[in-house]
Formats: C-alpha cells, structure tokens, sequence
C-alpha cells in the first residue's frame, strides 16, 4: 500500500546555496532521499538532493522510523510539494496489502 509523509527540509543552512534552490523548485519537481548511515550526528539521517545539490535532511524522528526501511531496500521518493518552500513529500510502498473496503450494508 502506499504510504506517504509530508515533511518539511531540516538544517538548510548547513549547505550553501540551498535555500535559493529550494526557492526555484515548483511543486511536483522530484527529489532524491538518500540514507546517510555514516553522518557523525545521526546514524538514522537522510538527506535530501536536487540533481546533486544537497538540500539538507528529512528531520531526525522521521529519519529514524524511515531508516530501517529504506536499509531493508524499499526505495522512498520525494517530491516538492505545494505550500512553503521547504515543504516535500515522501512517499513509498510499505509492503502492506491494500485494505479493502467493507461493502455498504445498505447497497
């Protein structure tokens, strides 16, 4: 089933010219999410990319649910969505089965 996540870009001022990057992206533009098991501060970071540009990161909580997943191969996409500038939306399948429906009593 897929599953999806709004977020907003944490730790921008860390990487130079991101801030105006993050300006020029439009909504539905896609990004890139890549874990970053190896940053000194977080073991769970993931960052986030344009082309090669990183933008900053998914913030820490939220890195720390989406780390095992992305470790066990489910790959998540990104995309800017509508609203502030540093607001993206994550998405993935979590490998659930979609629930059904009940059927309407009344029908």
């Amino acid at each position: 089933m897929q599953a999806d996540r709004s977020v907003g870009i944490v730790g921008t001022s860390f990487y130079p010219g991101a801030w105006n990057l993050l300006k020029r992206l439009r909504s539905g533009n896609q990004l890139r999410v890549v874990r970053q098991p190896t940053n000194k501060y977080d073991k769970s970071a993931i960052g986030v990319f344009w082309g090669s540009k990183q933008l900053g990161h998914v913030p820490r909580g939220l890195a720390a649910e989406l780390a095992p997943v992305m470790d066990a191969g489910i790959e998540i996409k990104a995309m800017k969505e509508n609203g502030p500038v540093a607001v993206i939306k994550l998405y993935w399948d979590d490998g659930q089965p979609e629930k059904e429906i009940p059927n309407d009593p009344a029908a």
